[in-house]
């Protein structure tokens, strides 16, 4: 866990005497724009996760139907951890701000027809993912795009529609996170140190290099993670285990690493009816603190190469 950001379930927080109304400013990705400020109720200094983002919906406009696709962020640049309802946040130490957290373009186009809102949001995403390098863009993606953005006549629809070609756009990349210990996987051999960006969506995890190193979802069997030392280690195991390589990465995203891998997990899970689903005893918690997920879907059979 961060320093300066602490997540406590309402279940494991005590109950506080102290309770008034409290100001909690979110910001949007429009750099322009002023932060969003709501009311809520503060116990000792805490607020509820799932207040906050209820009544920011609620002054967005945004539809029942599209809340789904969004999520309360902390950090707006390389955001390092979402909120889940359950949360409580210090409104002290907060960076708040609302994204998306949507990974299905079908979706994303029925919300497009729907919710004009909804539509912003996910241009303002879009956007900002092109500035910060989260598509391997073409000169002629970066002019068409540019096309779009003309003074006096935006075309968000347009912009969408393009970004969704990309393709990274339904993933979760996290820049620059370390690996901690060299590994030899896939005919690639990686150092101990090595800097790289890791790509997760519904099909598995990518290591993007020179050579990009892919581990499917069938293939990693658990992963761990220590917020201590904001670490998420795969454990790579293509044959049954009975060879497995542990793949150990550090980033100050560790927290949003895992949710992104929780949520792919859950979008496979939906196609893939013959994996098990996530129970209590698949979560556990190692002598160090880290907590560990068995994967329902290891398979290595059904990995295809």
């Amino acid at each position: 866990m961060t320093d300066h950001v602490k997540l406590l379930s309402a279940r494991e927080r005590p109950d506080m005497e102290l309770q008034n109304l409290v100001k909690v400013n979110v910001r949007l990705l429009d750099p322009t724009a002023a932060p969003l400020q709501v009311t809520v109720v503060s116990k000792d200094g805490w607020v509820s996760a799932e207040q906050v983002y209820k009544k920011v919906c609620d002054a967005l406009g945004l539809k029942a139907s599209s809340r789904s696709c969004f999520t309360l962020y902390e950090r707006a640049a390389n955001p390092i951890c979402r909120y889940r309802s359950t949360d409580e946040i210090h409104v002290g130490s907060a960076e708040l701000f609302l994204g998306k957290w949507c990974f299905s373009v079908s979706q994303e186009k029925d919300l497009m027809h729907q919710d004009q809102a909804a539509t912003h949001l996910v241009f303002l995403q879009a956007q900002h993912d092109v500035q910060t390098g989260k598509f391997d863009l073409q000169e002629e993606d970066k002019q068409k795009l540019d096309e779009c953005l003309e003074p006096g006549f935006t075309a968000e629809d347009q912009y969408i529609l393009l970004c969704q070609k990309q393709p990274y756009y339904q993933c979760l990349r996290l820049p620059q996170c370390r690996l901690l210990q060299g590994i030899s996987v896939s005919d690639c051999s990686l150092k101990t140190d090595s800097m790289l960006d890791v790509v997760v969506s519904k099909y598995g995890v990518k290591l993007v290099t020179d050579k990009p190193v892919i581990f499917t979802w069938y293939e990693v069997s658990k992963w761990v993670l220590n917020k201590e030392d904001t670490t998420v280690t795969l454990t790579y195991a293509p044959e049954d285990n009975a060879v497995h390589a542990d793949v150990p990465l550090k980033t100050d995203q560790a927290e949003l690493f895992l949710a992104g891998i929780l949520e792919m997990i859950r979008l496979l899970q939906k196609e893939d009816k013959s994996g098990a689903s996530f129970h209590a005893d698949m979560i556990t918690v190692s002598p160090d603190g880290s907590s560990v997920w068995e994967n329902g879907l290891y398979n290595p059979s059904k990995a295809s190469r």
